[in-house]
């Protein structure tokens, strides 16, 4: 769903938390305070509201503290780039997700193509390529997703 917060309680947040909240303020970023709830997305449901202008999606997206859900497309291991996100057959729909991973989220190589992963970062950059966004999310925590719960 859209912009659900995050259970506090969760691993990922708390690892986060742990991680990076302390570092916002040499990280300068815009005094992002890491204690509160990121928005919480699919990366589908990104690439649907990006197609309604009404949604203002863009706006709110940038320089966002968000939480983005999708499969794993690429992964540049030198740069610690994990690139998530949502491929249509019709290309309709399709969204990259960029996610440049913090130096302590260092495990790239464990992540496989089409693993669902969930990203949790700071929307930095948008641009649109070939018809597809792409989202540029930099001090980004990356965990596999398991369905276990």
């Amino acid at each position: 769903g859209l912009g659900i917060p995050l259970n506090r309680s969760s691993d990922l947040f708390k690892l986060y938390n742990q991680k990076i909240g302390r570092r916002d303020t040499q990280l300068g970023l815009y005094n992002l305070k890491y204690n509160t709830e990121p928005l919480t997305y699919d990366a589908i449901s990104i690439a649907i509201d990006y197609k309604n202008p009404s949604k203002n999606t863009k706006k709110i997206l940038q320089n966002s503290f968000v939480r983005i859900t999708g499969e794993v497309l690429e992964k540049d291991i030198n740069k610690n780039i994990l690139t998530i996100g949502y491929i249509d057959k019709g290309k309709k729909y399709s969204i990259k997700i960029k996610c440049e991973l913090v130096k302590d989220n260092n495990h790239i190589e464990t992540f496989n193509i089409n693993d669902t992963v969930s990203v949790i970062g700071v929307v930095k950059k948008q641009i649109t390529s070939n018809n597809t966004p792409v989202i540029t999310v930099i001090n980004a925590f990356a965990e596999k997703e398991t369905f276990d719960k």
